[in-house]
Order: C-alpha cells, then structure tokens, then sequence
C-alpha cells in the first residue's frame, strides 16, 4: 500500500523545485509522530491554581488564657513546664479536709531556745486546726504544704515552751509548788472560765510575782494595815482563828468571804 502521507522534499530537492526548504521546526510540526495540543494560536496560557493557604493552630479548649501565645498562635511551653513541676513538687492534695494528717515537714528541726517538749502533739479538737484543714482543702492545699504550715506552729509553742522553761528557772526549785498555790486560788476564787484563763497567763515570773503579791493583798485584806513595804502583818487579836498559821490560803481566803457575807468583818 502506498503511503498517503505527502513526502517531504529534502534541501537539495527543494532547491531543484524551486521552493523553500522546510525548517526543522516546520518539518517538526508536520510531523504526524509529534503530538498536537488543542492550543488555539494567540491564547494566553492558564496559571496553575495556587496551594490552598495553611490554617493557623488555634488554642486547644481547657488551656488557660496565660498559657497561649496569641502573637505566635502557640502553647507557652515553658510556662506550662514550670506549673507542672511546681505541682509534682508540692504533693498530693487529699481528698477530703479530715484526711490532713499532723505531721511535720520530713526532717523538721526547730532552731536552739525553740526546742518543742518531749512527746509533743497537736490538739486535734482545736478549732483552729479544724478551721484549717478546711481552708486547706477548699484552697487546693497539698499534704506537704500544709505539714509546712503547721511547723510555723511547732515553732509558736517551741518559743513558748523555752519561756516557761525560763520563768521555772527563775521561780527557783520551788517553782511548780508556787504556781500550784496560784491554781489553786484561783479555782476558789473565780469560775472555771475565768481561772483557766488566769492560768494560762503565767507565762513569765513577773507575772507569777505580781499575782503572788495580789494574792496575799486579798487574802490578808481588812486584817493588817499598810506600810510603805506594803501590808503589815495583822496582831493576834484580829478575830481570826486560833488555827489560822496552818490554814491554807485556799482555807483563809474562804474563811474572809464567810466572814463578809455573814456581815462580821474582822477588825482592822
């Protein structure tokens, strides 16, 4: 079979016939091997269509406000860093405000002059611990915290401690008999309330003396006169009894308040 696609003349025939010689290119174009496109002549070529844009990172729910960067759409991860340590290092939060234990830091030690007594407990119906055991839980406070608090109070009654340790001392030998006297009175004298009130003030000798000296003023009132030393010491024809030198002063104040409410005063 003949082939129907029209020969195309060479260089040197072209030149024999009298007619220009094709191009290379030409002779490309008319080439059936070569592909053709749809391309109209004189169309502007299409652009590709650009890459869709990235969606910026948004702030993941539950984060807090100061964890996120809003100028770098990113987690402050430092920051988040630090919350985190700080939490692993101040322990575990109990579960209910009961479940507080009172226990001191590990390998509390209080400082010299703040030693606190042998045996030394916290009152667990004291309604301040209570009080805050509460506040603990309601402020997220953990077990280690909390036992940190309460060595600020171990400290408290360590430096209370050291100073009745330092009123005995100054009380000399006799110093429990002489605040046992002062108990003593003030449990005649006053009402439960009111005496343990009183005995939670001796705290110091100088307080100790002054109620000594308060003591002995009432309890020789309206028998003795005063001096300039202070009152003097009532003679033996007073009214008092005749066993009066070795009656307590529990037994002689009682004996004056008899004497007043029965209207017989003693003599001054």
């Amino acid at each position: 079979m003949n082939d129907p696609t029209p020969a195309v003349p060479t260089p040197a025939e072209a030149q024999a016939q009298g007619i220009q010689a094709a191009t290379p290119a030409q002779q490309a174009v008319a080439s059936p091997t070569t592909p053709q496109t749809d391309t109209v002549v004189g169309s502007v070529p299409q652009a590709a269509s650009p890459a869709a844009a990235p969606i910026p990172p948004t702030k993941p729910d539950g984060l807090p406000d100061a964890f996120w960067d809003k100028d770098k759409n990113s987690i402050k991860g430092e920051d988040l860093k630090r919350l985190a340590d700080a939490d692993a290092a101040r322990g575990e939060t109990p579960a209910e405000a009961k479940d507080y234990k009172t226990t001191l830091p590990e390998g509390f030690k209080a400082p010299e002059g703040a030693e606190l007594p042998a045996g030394y407990e916290f009152n667990e119906a004291d309604p301040f611990l209570q009080a805050f055991r509460k506040i603990a839980k309601d402020t997220g406070i953990s077990q280690k915290q909390f036992s940190a608090v309460l060595s600020v109070e171990a400290l408290r009654a360590g430096v209370v401690q050291s100073q009745l340790r330092a009123r005995d001392t100054a009380l000399g030998e006799n110093a429990q008999t002489r605040l046992g006297d002062l108990a003593t009175w003030f449990d005649a004298s006053f009402d439960n309330k009111t005496s343990g009130q009183l005995k939670a003030v001796l705290y110091s000798p100088e307080v100790v003396k002054a109620f000594e000296s308060m003591k002995k003023s009432l309890s020789s009132q309206g028998v003795g006169s005063f001096s300039a030393a202070g009152r003097e010491a009532p003679d033996a024809s007073d009214g008092k009894p005749a066993e009066w030198n070795s009656m307590s002063n529990v037994d002689k104040r009682t004996w004056f308040i008899q004497q007043q409410r029965e209207g017989a005063r003693p003599r001054h």
